[in-house]
């Protein structure tokens, strides 16, 4: 798992919070969205079928139809088809991340952002709350190995 000692923030505000939820609010400081994708190959290590892909200023501009992405928002599609210990354990591990997340969204730490566009697509953004308590030092996230 990754190594979230790097975690900066004020020590009243990770209090009681589990490594996963650190992780999610670091990355979601970080990158100011998280999706379960990232969660899942950060986190806990899986690799993704492609690269977790998120779009450019370039790339949004050349997007034409109902809906256009905004910079920073990931691909759409399947990144784990097989994941490591086959769907039982992704639908837990997804349950596990989606728990995480909501109860970062009852500490008013992050909200969900929710996308349509043909299936469901969200992620979890930082509130202002987040930034305000995560300081001025932010270290970046190491990856698991």
């Amino acid at each position: 798992m990754n190594d979230v000692d790097a975690f900066d923030l004020e020590p009243h505000v990770h209090d009681g919070l589990s490594d996963l939820q650190k992780w999610i609010l670091r990355k979601a400081l970080d990158t100011g969205r998280v999706y379960i994708a990232d969660v899942c190959a950060g986190f806990y290590g899986w690799k993704p079928l492609r690269p977790l892909h998120r779009y450019t200023s370039g790339e949004v501009e050349r997007i034409r139809g109902r809906w256009r992405p905004e910079v920073g928002d990931m691909e759409p599609g399947e990144y784990f088809q097989n994941p490591p210990g086959g769907i039982k354990k992704y639908s837990s591990v997804k349950a596990s991340i989606t728990g995480s997340i909501n109860a970062l969204v009852r500490r008013s730490l992050l909200r969900w952002v929710e996308q349509e566009y043909g299936r469901r697509h969200r992620y979890a953004s930082p509130t202002d709350a987040a930034h305000q308590l995560s300081g001025t030092k932010l270290e970046p996230l190491r990856r698991s190995e």
